[in-house]
């Protein structure tokens, strides 16, 4: 992205009738606003015009708008960014075109203030995770301490096609059939094991 100083830099090296910044990723937002803030600080009045896919009227409104005192115009398309232009450039309808723009942005303001206002934030109560696993043992055996593990560890298990299918899903007989039918190809390997079938997966 091009420093917001070098934008007004130019802007003013050319005598700019406007300053236009498209923002296609998230990080251009901010520095429209900088740049808005630089406008500011330099005491230009040049108009601010902004587009592109990240931005948008209440942004332009609630961010970029309140740090500059001059013109800021947000423009949605190649179409309205040209009415724009033909606006601004009028010496009799400029004034016009600016003081419906800035009330637009009042209004969106104004609603976004009372839309914060009026919702109401409820007391939200700390949930620690032994609270949550508590709860869930409760529920499901009635307070009692969960079972221990006959032989706990980790299990390796030969299984076989036949032994899985009748007990298994639609997807999990679909995985397994594309498992069974790459692993008929290997000579070495006449039962499917589970290891061996995952590797075979994560290569497909």
């Amino acid at each position: 992205m091009v420093p917001p100083d070098r934008i007004i830099d130019e802007a003013v090296a050319r005598q700019a009738d406007i300053i236009a910044l498209s923002g296609l990723i998230t990080p251009s937002l901010e520095e429209m606003i900088e740049v808005a803030k630089q406008l500011e600080q330099r005491g230009l009045n040049i108009p601010l015009m902004v587009g592109g896919a990240t931005t948008s009227i209440a942004h332009t409104a609630l961010k970029i708008d309140p740090v500059y005192s001059g013109p800021v115009i947000h423009s949605k398309d190649a179409s309205t960014s040209a009415m724009a232009v033909i606006e601004l450039l009028n010496p009799e309808r400029r004034a016009t075109f600016t003081a419906q723009t800035e009330a637009d942005y009042a209004r969106i303001r104004k609603e976004f203030q009372s839309a914060s206002t009026d919702t109401a934030v409820p007391e939200l109560t700390p949930i620690t995770a032994s609270r949550v696993i508590g709860d869930r043992f409760r529920d499901e055996i009635r307070g009692e301490a969960a079972p221990t593990p006959v032989s706990p560890g980790i299990h390796r298990y030969d299984i076989s096609i036949e032994q899985v299918t009748p007990s298994s899903t639609g997807r999990c007989s679909s995985i397994l059939g594309n498992c069974h039918s790459r692993l008929q190809r290997q000579p070495n390997c006449s039962r499917m094991h589970v290891g061996c079938c995952t590797n075979w997966l994560k290569g497909s």
